[in-house]
């Protein structure tokens, strides 16, 4: 039709119909966008309303189709029947497993398979062109258009085959035999058109639906969209509005509105409260205005209004005039004003505001005046005020107060980093000033005061006690910082404590000295009687007489005993005596002469260091006696034991940062004296630097200490330190310090670390004792070094082993628990064999220079080590050899010196000295 229509040009109702079939056909048939989801809910719940149906209704068929089969034994409808009843409940319980394609083509299937059957089993005139058209109704509700087109083709195809049996005759189908294939043409073309029609309907019903419903979406998103709009709209609006008015009334600004034909105008509360009334003691017209102006100025201001009221008068103005207020004083406002005209250029609003300027002008003299006085009281005040900003973290401001206490100028401290900040502050408080600057910036609270070490520009250690606070400063976050300097009175704080420290010590010689006393007295007079006897005794015997010996020996015994009671009693009273140059040396020479006139071969003695060294000021006769009771004791234990005595005297110049912490000494040129003797010791309860009696008391070979305790008196008495120690199967250690007399002056010179080598490398430190590990790498870290400090060999070993190339010196100690420090260097140089190693070794230790070059030590040092030895060996390894300043006049002795005390002590050289 579409094509014999396109044939016939000359006729426009004909083009136009079939441009309209064309479109309709093609709106309907032609698959467009995807369905909507409320079109697809709708199609799912007539399939549920179609099986639901046809499972309701199926059980009704089945009664007539039973009576059927019995009447006329059609039993081939009865089982179609049932088989297709099972299918539909079969989509009906099934429904959750299948999809909705699956059950729509199911049944659009069955419904057409039914009809066909109907055709074959009872001919045409039975309802089987009933099931056929619901089939192609079913096919384009629940599937569509395109659905619809080809269940229309099946139908086709069904009906023509049918007509084609009659056509042969090879069905007895109850059909009239005058030209059964024209009648059966008529039904046919007759049943395809109205099936079609109602299909075509529907489906263009469907697509209509889904049409609107796809408009109504998007009309409801348009909708909803400017719905929004308008809501954001309306919240900035009203933002907005909020903003304004918060701006005026945060602007000190009145404003005034001028209806020129009302005659009437509108004074803003702000207006009226400048001037100082209330909101009702002011009218609504422009005299209230004008008769507030100064007489002067009123004229001007009514000449100005006048002129504004012309055609070409100005659109705005400006103008200062002074008003009076409720007072009667008068305030000098800035007034502007707006002019708002009609079309023909006649005034018909003036929008005006005025600010109060007397007003701002002492406003700004107040805060200029409160701004000074602040700055006075920060800048007068007695306590340090810094302000740190956050962004950029430096510093943007400090007082006069603080810069003189750290000794900087404030424009010097200004700009400082935190990071140099940090370098100012003692190790020992960093980790609170970090954590207290972390919980500030995480807005957390602090304590309110905290007290922080930091150095001044000299160096010197001072103690500030400081309280934070988070602010805004110029417009930055920042840290605003008190300080308060309480140097004196750590440093009162400490001279009380150590004057109640030595007042107990006082009172406890003094309870001691009396006790030692009456012990004199009871020592006395048993001895007395006993040497009176044995010398009388004695002399009764004839000369040869063997009890002549014992009996002088007893003697001699009783008055040893006399003269320690004596000692023990100077010990408390410590009589005032005059001091003298004291060379030392000849004492310890004279000492080694004695003991081994004594020892004869049962001891080895054996003098090392120097012959000729200073003198010190102090008593001679008690350092001859402190250095004759030091040597005779470490004789006697020697003796018992079976082993040699040590002696080394030498001159050492020790820096500041060869003292530990708790030293009373001050560094300068001291003579060290060292006395050791080879045996069998046992370790004391705990390592002390300065003999306790209470410690050694139960330590064999202590049991008898007063000789100790006096040795310790004398030190002290002579400024001096005191120290005994003692390793486990290898006896004990006792050094002696005394300050030298008479030094010359570059010898006296403290040894700055700044002038010692440093440098950069990166250093395992291994050392079992904590306090030495903390102290040597707090010395190597000032020295620039990188230190990564261990307190096992065993740790150090693991430490090593993640990364041996990581380090570029290896620094350990000999003598250590678990892995031995000749153990770990073994381990080290398996892994490395170039990685220099310094090993520390104790006076008496079994470590010799044959065993260095063993295990292929690059150097090694005696403890205790001084800081100027120290670091030229640690440069030496790293750069090559190079002579140390002051190596053999201070800073402990030399290297040669050092390996042959080693070597001696170890057995290498056994000969007397």
């Amino acid at each position: 039709m579409f094509l014999f229509a396109s044939k016939i040009k000359g006729f426009g109702l004909i083009d136009t119909l079939r441009k309209q079939l064309r479109d309709y056909f093609q709106s309907v048939f032609i698959p467009g966008t995807e369905l909507e989801p409320a079109w697809l809910a709708l199609r799912e719940e007539l399939l549920q309303l179609i099986v639901i149906g046809g499972a309701v209704l199926g059980a009704l068929v089945l009664l007539p189709s039973a009576v059927l089969t019995v009447m006329e034994g059609e039993w081939g409808v009865a089982v179609l029947d049932f088989i297709f009843y099972e299918w539909i409940l079969s989509l009906l319980l099934f429904r959750q497993y299948l999809s909705y394609k699956v059950r729509a083509y199911s049944m659009c299937l069955l419904v057409y398979l039914l009809g066909v059957m109907i055709f074959v089993q009872l001919g045409p005139l039975r309802p089987g062109l009933v099931y056929l058209f619901c089939f192609q109704v079913f096919a384009t509700v629940l599937l569509g258009a395109r659905a619809a087109v080809y269940a229309g083709l099946l139908n086709v195809l069904a009906l023509t085959a049918i007509g084609v049996m009659l056509h042969l005759g090879m069905t007895d189908m109850a059909v009239p035999q005058d030209r059964p294939l024209f009648r059966w043409s008529v039904i046919g073309a007759n049943f395809l058109l109205a099936s079609t029609i109602v299909a075509a309907i529907i489906a263009a019903v469907g697509n209509g639906m889904n049409r609107a419903l796809r408009m109504q979406k998007a009309s409801a998103a348009i909708i909803k969209e400017k719905a929004e709009a308008q809501m954001r709209a309306n919240q900035a609006l009203e933002a907005s509005e909020k903003q304004f008015a918060m701006a005026l009334q945060g602007s000190l600004e009145g404003l005034w509105d001028w209806n020129l034909r009302t005659r009437s105008v509108a004074f803003s509360m702000d207006w009226k409260r400048m001037l100082g009334y209330s909101k009702f003691e002011i009218g609504n017209t422009m005299d209230e205005f004008l008769d507030r102006i100064h007489p002067e100025e009123q004229g001007r201001m009514i000449a100005l209004f006048e002129g504004l009221k012309a055609e070409d008068g100005a659109d705005s103005f400006e103008r200062k005039c002074r008003m009076r207020l409720k007072n009667g004083e008068y305030n000098t406002f800035w007034v502007r004003g707006h002019v708002q005209r009609d079309d023909q250029g006649n005034m018909l609003r003036v929008l005006g505001s005025q600010t109060n300027l007397t007003q701002m002008n002492r406003a700004e003299a107040a805060l200029k005046e409160s701004e000074d006085n602040y700055r006075a009281l920060v800048e007068q005040s007695l306590q340090g005020v810094a302000i740190f900003s956050l962004y950029p973290p430096e510093m943007i401001y400090v007082n006069p107060s603080l810069s003189r206490t750290l000794g900087y100028s404030p424009s010097e401290l200004e700009k400082l980093t935190f990071d140099q900040l940090k370098q100012w502050v003692h190790p020992g408080d960093l980790h609170s000033l970090q954590s207290a600057v972390e919980r500030l910036l995480a807005r957390k609270p602090v304590p309110p005061l905290t007290e922080y070490r930091l150095k001044d520009r000299d160096g010197n250690l001072i103690w500030l006690e400081a309280s934070s606070a988070r602010i805004r400063y110029q417009g930055r976050d920042a840290l605003l910082m008190t300080t308060l300097d309480v140097t004196q009175k750590k440093g009162a704080e400490q001279e009380r404590a150590n004057l109640e420290e030595k007042l107990r010590q006082f009172e406890k010689k003094q309870a001691f000295g009396e006790a030692a006393g009456g012990v004199v007295l009871d020592v006395s007079g048993y001895l007395g009687p006993i040497i009176e006897r044995a010398e009388s005794v004695e002399q009764s015997l004839p000369q040869g007489h063997p009890a002549r010996r014992d009996l002088l020996a007893i003697c001699n015994m009783a008055r040893d005993a006399a003269d320690l009671a004596i000692q023990v009693s100077e010990f408390h009273t410590q009589p005032k005596r005059e001091s003298a140059s004291v060379n030392v040396a000849e004492i310890v020479d004279e000492a080694v002469q004695a003991i081994r006139a004594e020892a004869q071969d049962d001891v080895i003695i054996k003098r090392l260091g120097s012959y000729r060294c200073g003198t010190v000021k102090g008593d001679q006769q008690s350092i001859r006696q402190m250095i004759y009771a030091l040597c005779s004791r470490a004789w006697r234990s020697a003796a018992a034991e079976g082993g040699a005595v040590t002696l080394l005297l030498e001159e050492a110049l020790i820096g500041q940062t060869d003292l530990p912490p708790d030293s009373l000494l001050n560094p300068g040129t001291y003579l060290r004296l060292y006395v050791s003797h080879a045996g069998k010791g046992k370790e004391p309860p705990i390592p002390l630097k300065v003999y306790n009696p209470l410690v050694f008391k139960d330590v064999p070979g202590m049991e008898s200490h007063v000789d100790l305790l006096l040795i310790q008196s004398i030190v002290k008495r002579h400024q001096g330190e005191f120290q005994v120690s003692c390793n486990p199967n290898k006896g004990f250690n006792y050094y002696i310090v005394l300050p030298m007399e008479g030094a010359p002056e570059e010898t006296r010179r403290v040894l700055d670390i700044g002038a010692l080598p440093a440098g950069n490398e990166r250093v395992l430190l291994v050392d079992d004792e904590k306090p030495i590990l903390d102290m040597t790498r707090q010395t190597l870290e000032r020295l620039g070094y990188q230190v990564t400090a261990l307190a096992s060999g065993s740790g150090a070993w693991e430490k090593f082993q993640e990364s041996p190339g990581k380090f570029d010196i290896v620094i350990t100690d000999y003598n250590m628990p678990g892995m031995t420090g000749d153990k770990l260097v073994r381990n080290l140089f398996g892994i490395r064999p170039q990685i220099p190693v310094i090993m520390c070794t104790g006076f008496s230790e079994k470590f010799s220079e044959s065993l260095a070059r063993e295990l292929g030590i690059v150097e090694y040092v005696v403890k205790p080590v001084l800081m100027q030895e120290f670091a030229y060996t640690i440069r030496k390894v790293l750069d090559g050899p190079q002579d140390a300043p002051g190596s053999h006049q201070g800073g402990g002795y030399d290297r040669g010196m050092e390996k042959i005390v080693q070597g001696m002590v170890n057995g290498h050289s056994m000969a007397k000295i």
